[in-house]
């Protein structure tokens, strides 16, 4: 009994210690994190690298630049979050979303299609933001998820099939695809059968190669018998817009949404953009003709 409060008294410095340690490591976050933006607000992005080695511990302080008045800032921080990825940096990206800047939101819900859950994407914050100007064909799309819970949203994507209006895949010089095809995803998503006919023209579209491209961004949330008439285009060696000679073609941009959707485990390297070895092409169709019914 004697020796309790030894042990407490042993705690309490630890816990001292322990809160010390945390105080400290808190003090030099915020403060590399405020050096580094500081930078990127006059140009220089060369440290954004070491904001995201901080990790999750950083994100709330990075967070507030995502909020920022200037618009690069705001980009550079959304970009950072995306790279540590998690739930504290999903949340934190959430606001970007609905962001005045069509290129942030287009930047956002692509991060969120990569990083996140993004059929658990807050509709607080994306709806408003498909409302607006220029929104992303992801943003339309993912906006499908929230027809169950928002009447809005199902009236919002009705309204979109209408008119011969293209909008980016994603942000900046990304491909324009028909503004229609985005809401028929978004439809589908929502339990709309009906809307296969058109997301199924896209897939065996011959004189476009951006829309069969945008089928295959959002391959994991359709159904398998769209996923099934997909696989040919394991075999399609158009170039995708914007690719340079020699880079990547409808069928590399086929691998990565075949092994997304069916979490496929490859002999090979994947995950960042390339140029896929026909032994590789193979090996992806082979297992995903398995996989699909």
């Amino acid at each position: 009994m004697k020796e309790t409060p030894v042990l407490l008294r042993k705690f309490c410095i630890a816990a001292v210690v322990l809160s010390l340690l945390l105080c400290s490591v808190f003090a030099d976050h915020q403060q590399t994190v405020e050096r580094v933006f500081a930078e990127i607000r006059h140009g220089k992005l060369e440290n954004s690298a070491s904001l995201v080695r901080l990790g999750e511990a950083a994100v709330p302080e990075i967070a507030k630049y995502a909020a920022d008045s200037d618009v690069g800032v705001r980009g550079e921080a959304l970009a950072v979050l995306q790279q540590i990825g998690g739930d504290a940096a999903c949340r934190a990206m959430e606001p970007s979303l609905n962001d005045s800047a069509a290129d942030i939101r287009a930047k956002a819900i692509y991060a969120y299609f990569q990083r996140c859950d993004h059929s658990q994407v807050p509709c607080e914050y994306l709806l408003p933001g498909v409302a607006k100007a220029q929104p992303s064909a992801l943003a339309i799309a993912a906006a499908g998820f929230c027809a169950a819970a928002e009447e809005d949203a199902t009236t919002l994507l009705t309204r979109m099939l209408k008119g011969n209006v293209f909008v980016r895949m994603e942000a900046g010089s990304a491909p324009i695809v028909p503004r229609n095809l985005a809401a028929s995803v978004g439809l589908r998503i929502a339990g709309q059968e009906a809307q296969e006919v058109r997301i199924r023209a896209a897939l065996h579209s011959k004189a476009s190669v951006a829309e069969p491209e945008f089928v295959l961004r959002v391959l994991t949330d359709l159904p398998d018998a769209m996923a099934k008439e997909a696989l040919p285009l394991l075999s399609d060696e158009r170039p995708l817009p914007g690719s340079p000679a020699g880079g990547r073609r409808l069928q590399d941009a086929a691998v990565d949404a075949f092994i997304a959707r069916l979490h496929l485990r490859t002999a090979f390297e994947h995950g960042r953009p390339r140029r896929y070895l026909p032994e590789e092409i193979e090996q992806v169709r082979a297992a995903a003709s398995a996989a699909l019914p």
